[in-house]
């Protein structure tokens, strides 16, 4: 979400911060705010704010840097962001889940997310390391390095500036959530909850089938629902699994001569807006 993406911007700007990777308790220190890991029980992150004093813990027990550069990022969002602390609410008490997905819009998880994203990948640096380039496993594998980000996170950033593509998250054989680029015009059958499509490389990992680490076509049905999908239209997937975690992040894009041309079929009030981004049928 650009507004809270802004507020990381600015929190960057405020204390004249400029290193890549960014150092989030670095961050957090210059803000005032304690960072501890912890043996956490019922959290992964947690920010807590007593008469003006805070405090972020991260669950000690989290394996990947990432994840917890990632944590403490999402839970100095809590803090920026105007409205996510108030004297009625001065703590946070973060789940994995809570701050691994971007599938649900206009909520504070949510948005610390896209704040720890514009915290982690800002804009001016990111934007023209993926400008002018396909998205390619080695990409991707290429910036998680220089930014210190985990896949999902990257990924995330990437379509944000490659509008083009989509990207799926699914876990233990289930979609979980995806995000749309501004310019995929195609409709996505993919509810969070349905399995994931027994044509796409995505359910072939869960079988513990290899897969190829970049695009390929597959059948249109295995990610979309659109009745006018053209024959000179290729559906183009690139899967990457974790067997550590048991999910699958599927990036997409369609490779069709006509880009202009509009593809969504039946009428538009037969589909529901979803999450500020997707669009369902009824």
């Amino acid at each position: 979400m650009k507004g809270s993406a802004s507020y990381a911007a600015q929190l960057r700007k405020e204390i004249n911060y400029t290193k890549i990777p960014v150092d989030p308790v670095e961050i957090a220190i210059q803000k005032g705010i304690e960072v501890s890991e912890d043996d956490a029980e019922g959290y992964t992150g947690m920010l807590l704010v007593v008469d003006g004093e805070a405090l972020i813990s991260v669950k000690k027990a989290l394996r990947e840097p990432s994840r917890k550069k990632f944590t403490v990022a999402h839970e100095l969002g809590h803090f920026t962001i105007p409205g996510h602390i108030t004297p009625e609410r001065t703590s946070f008490q973060c789940s994995d889940k809570d701050i691994s997905s971007f599938g649900k819009a206009d909520n504070r998880e949510f948005e610390a997310n896209w704040f720890a994203s514009e915290l982690l990948m800002p804009e001016e640096h990111f934007k023209k390391r993926v400008q002018y380039k396909d998205l390619s496993k080695s990409l991707l594998d290429a910036l998680c390095a220089e930014f210190g980000t985990s896949l999902t996170a990257t990924g995330m950033r990437c379509i944000t500036f490659k509008p083009e593509y989509a990207m799926v998250y699914s876990e233990n054989s289930r979609i979980n959530w995806f995000h749309i680029g501004e310019e995929f015009k195609y409709f996505l059958d993919v509810r969070p909850g349905s399995p994931v499509h027994k044509d796409s490389f995505a359910y072939d990992f869960f079988k513990g089938t290899a897969i190829p680490d970049s695009f390929n076509e597959v059948p249109s049905n295995a990610w979309t629902g659109d009745s006018k999908f053209r024959n000179s239209s290729k559906v183009m997937e690139m899967s990457i699994g974790s067997s550590t975690y048991n999910h699958v992040l599927t990036f997409l894009f369609v490779d069709h001569e006509e880009d202009d041309e509009e593809v969504y079929d039946d009428d538009p009030d037969d589909y529901g807006e979803l999450d500020g981004y997707m669009k369902f049928r009824k």
